[in-house]
């Protein structure tokens, strides 16, 4: 099992965690229309570690284990599908791969750079293939986009970025053990954070259309960043601002926090601008939708045909069977924890003051709402500023400035954070 095949052979799939976003994938293997041109495949066994997790597997026939060297020890699989939190992505995806599995791992691709860097030369060792769950990744519109980035068709790109806000509540924190985390209890580092997790699509798909490669993303060169926390029930920053500079040449801005009492998501608004051009997403209902505007009045919209989140999960099973290995490869996700990594490091988290605090809903869905900053990170994503550096009497006495941190310097996180 494991082993490379083709044509019409069957292939078998290993589910690591099936619980949380992990069900999405069960019920698209065996529930999704959109899955029979990928067929044959088999669902050889789903890992897991809570209870319930069980009687899902049963629910659709499949074996169930509570550990992965439990799986492998009687079975193989000739791919692996991780859906568990961030501190467990790399050990799981070495023994995955160690056991002669492709993997497709859901993003984030792991906490730290340092992992990182394990993943791509296990990847390399072993043969197999690592593809990280961004969706946008594997959009056949973002994928077009990225091509004409790259055959020179806006010019050179200049200046990108993207606001998204994502509200979460105190039952968003409370679902388990690691949302909003540093570190588990025991040491291991999670680092969940928006940029981290909920809308890291959005700083990995800028990094991404700014690779030099159809597999790769944008090198951070440096990055600067302002990391605050509004939220009593997250360890970790709920509101972020960063700058990266890219060593193409174009510069990054994002903003999002979680500290909101909005009705739904803001976002994203995208605006990635080029020599000739300016590329512009500000419909979050058509989040794979963008539009290049050029300068001589024409246009390009970049649609797809029907969107499908879980297109990364057929796109797998085809590269298993030896078909076309998808872009969002290890090495191109890794940028996106580099910047995260450069980010936290950049900028101590800075706790908002109490007064500047609400507390919004019934006890056990209450939103946390940090007054006037929603329109504090707008004006900041139109002036293309980080909050620190806003007028005097526009800013809010909170926000501090965070330091500039080199690429060279952002290694040995797990010592440093």
């Amino acid at each position: 099992m494991g082993a490379n095949i083709r044509g019409n052979d069957e292939v078998s799939i290993l589910l690591v965690g099936i619980g949380g976003y992990g069900g999405n994938y069960i019920k698209a293997l065996f529930d999704d229309a959109r899955a029979g041109p990928y067929k044959p495949f088999k669902v050889a066994g789903a890992v897991d570690v809570d209870g319930p997790a069980r009687g899902v597997a049963a629910s659709y026939g499949v074996p169930f284990y509570e550990t992965i060297d439990a799986f492998y020890a009687e079975n193989g699989a000739d791919l692996a599908i991780i859906s568990t939190p961030i501190y467990l992505h790399c050990e799981q995806t070495l023994a995955c791969l160690a056991r002669g599995s492709n993997v497709l791992c859901e993003k984030p691709l792991c906490a730290s750079i340092d992992d990182a860097r394990k993943i791509e030369r296990a990847e390399a060792a072993a043969g197999k293939f690592v593809r990280v769950g961004y969706q946008l990744s594997f959009s056949r519109a973002v994928l077009a986009l990225k091509a004409d980035i790259a055959g020179g068709l806006f010019g050179k790109p200049l200046m990108f970025k993207t606001i998204v806000h994502y509200p979460r509540d105190e039952a968003y924190y409370a679902r388990n053990g690691w949302a909003g985390r540093r570190r588990m209890p025991d040491g291991r580092l999670t680092l969940d954070s928006p940029l981290h997790n909920a809308v890291s699509h959005h700083i990995n798909n800028m990094l991404f259309l700014l690779g030099d490669a159809p597999d790769r993303a944008a090198e951070p060169a440096s990055v600067q960043a302002e990391l605050y926390r509004g939220n009593p029930d997250a360890d970790n920053f709920d509101t972020a601002a960063l700058r990266c500079a890219t060593r193409g040449g174009a510069d990054m801005l994002f903003y999002t926090s979680h500290a909101l009492a909005r009705e739904g998501n803001y976002g994203p608004v995208c605006q990635f601008r080029f020599e000739r051009a300016t590329v512009v997403h500000s419909d979050e209902r058509e989040h794979e939708t963008f539009t290049a505007l050029f300068d001589d009045g024409a246009s390009k919209r970049y649609a797809p045909r029907a969107p499908d989140q879980m297109q990364k999960l057929w796109d797998c099973i085809a590269a298993s069977r030896g078909g076309p290995t998808p872009p969002s490869s290890a090495a191109a996700a890794a940028a996106e924890v580099l910047c995260v990594n450069g980010a936290q490091l950049s900028h101590p988290i800075a706790t908002i003051p109490g007064e500047y605090v609400r507390r919004i809903g019934e006890p056990g869905r209450r939103h946390t709402q940090v007054d006037g900053l929603e329109n504090l990170l707008e004006r900041c994503y139109d002036a293309m500023l980080l909050p620190s550096e806003t007028c005097a009497d526009c800013r809010p006495p909170w926000v501090s400035p965070g330091k500039i941190v080199a690429a060279d310097e952002i290694t040995n996180i797990n010592d440093k954070l």
